[in-house]
């Protein structure tokens, strides 16, 4: 059986439980939970709320970007099919009535 080997809070364990490397982490997260100021919280909290924001703008964009081509080469198709049915109409009334 391969040994597993676990890093937890600097020392080296073997075989331990993922329950209990959980356990540390969340008791190492208790013990930093008052070292970070709070006017720092709140700044990262803006960042990520301008981060968030920016990334669905950009998203948004890029989504009425690619909405404006299908619209411009929907465009184009109904020129062309508009164009070849004058086409035919000119053909029919040159067939049918020898006029243009």
């Amino acid at each position: 059986m391969k040994q597993k080997y676990y890093n937890i809070n600097g020392r080296l364990c073997v075989n331990v439980s993922f329950e209990l490397v959980i356990m540390q982490h969340m008791e190492l997260v208790e013990k930093l939970k008052g070292v970070i100021p709070h006017s720092l919280k709140v700044m990262f909290g803006y960042i990520l709320g301008f981060l968030l924001m920016s990334g669905v703008v950009l998203i948004n964009w890029h989504n009425s970007e690619r909405m404006r081509s299908l619209v411009l080469s929907g465009e184009r198709v109904s020129e062309f099919i508009d164009t070849t049915l004058e086409v035919r109409r000119y053909e029919k009334n040159l067939f049918l009535y020898g006029k243009e």
